[in-house]
């Protein structure tokens, strides 16, 4: 009985071990400085982001056919995991915008909403991306593909 109770807890102590979930550390403000880009789903609308360590930034969209949109970011903050902006479009012919996100683990779920329209994106690191493509085409050129 004590050699199946104490077998009980070790297999117990175990599956914690294993299946215990540690909190993911927010993002700071200069971990977010950068350029992030994202996808609506359907690969319809790009969207991205630069975001600059004083708190400004540039913001641009782009249906696949139309001309891009460009927005400057007069001001951006972060609160706790909130993010916050104030967005003026660049131009006459880009609509007014509002954004707002959220960072969530390594990635920024970004709401962007128009007068008549709203899309949430997952933004990513475009440094990130770019790495992580040049490594995989890399790999690939060894295997005599032609796409550098």
């Amino acid at each position: 009985m004590k050699l199946c109770l104490a077998l009980a807890v070790l297999l117990l102590g175990i599956g914690c071990k294993t299946q215990c979930i540690h909190p993911i550390t927010p993002m700071t403000k200069s971990q977010l400085t950068g350029a992030w880009f994202g996808l609506t789903p359907g690969d319809v609308h790009f969207y991205r982001l630069e975001l600059l360590a004083e708190g400004t930034g540039i913001f641009g969209s782009a249906y696949w056919t139309n001309r891009p949109q460009v927005y400057r970011i007069k001001n951006w903050d972060l609160h706790g995991q909130r993010l916050t902006f104030a967005v003026t479009p660049a131009d006459r012919e880009s609509e007014a915008i509002s954004l707002a996100g959220v960072t969530v683990g390594q990635t920024i779920e970004m709401s962007i909403r128009g007068s008549t329209w709203q899309h949430v994106v997952s933004l990513r690191r475009e440094d990130a991306f770019e790495e992580v493509a040049r490594k995989v085409k890399q790999g690939m050129a060894k295997l005599g593909g032609a796409q550098q």
